[in-house]
């Protein structure tokens, strides 16, 4: 699994993020400058205060950048997977940083809303397999562990994203 720093230090390659290759040079474009911000201080928070490894808070950092390619391109519900959340939930507390990156990197606030938002649980689940046919066609690869259980199809209370 290649790390973020190595994604980033092949920036001249035409996939980011295991970008698939018919994405237009704007696309891509998009994505590097995802790839560009730091978000070490999410990850030193991860690592002191919920006890991952920073390997594992890399490879949450590295999924994170995915979700948001993916609210970048699609319409519609897209939601994070269960671990994607966690990376979410310490990210939006820097309210001023997460707000920044986000009018940069999507044009408005990604508002995070609590699975009891959804109307049904049908709703749900078609959100969640969206989601995952929109991750094969965007990209070549990803880490399928991180992304192995979604956030809203899990135990109330649990997080998801219109």
């Amino acid at each position: 699994m290649n790390t973020l720093a190595t994604q980033a230090r092949h920036a001249h390659d035409n996939r980011p993020l295991n970008l698939h290759p018919s994405f237009s040079q704007v696309v891509v474009r998009r994505i590097q400058q995802l790839l560009d911000e730091d978000l070490s201080f999410v990850v030193k928070r991860l690592t002191i205060h919920d006890g991952v490894t920073e390997e594992y808070a890399n490879r949450l950092r590295v999924e994170f950048l995915r979700f948001v390619a993916l609210r970048q391109q699609y319409s519609g519900t897209i939601v994070p997977s269960k671990a994607v959340d966690v990376f979410w939930h310490a990210f939006i507390l820097y309210t001023e940083e997460y707000t920044s990156f986000c009018e940069k990197h999507l044009g408005v606030y990604m508002h995070h809303r609590p699975q009891d938002h959804f109307a049904s649980t049908a709703a749900i689940s078609i959100a969640a397999k969206r989601t995952m046919e929109h991750l094969d066609q965007m990209f070549l690869g990803y880490d399928s562990e991180v992304w192995k259980h979604s956030a809203i199809c899990c135990d109330p209370g649990d997080c998801g994203c219109p």
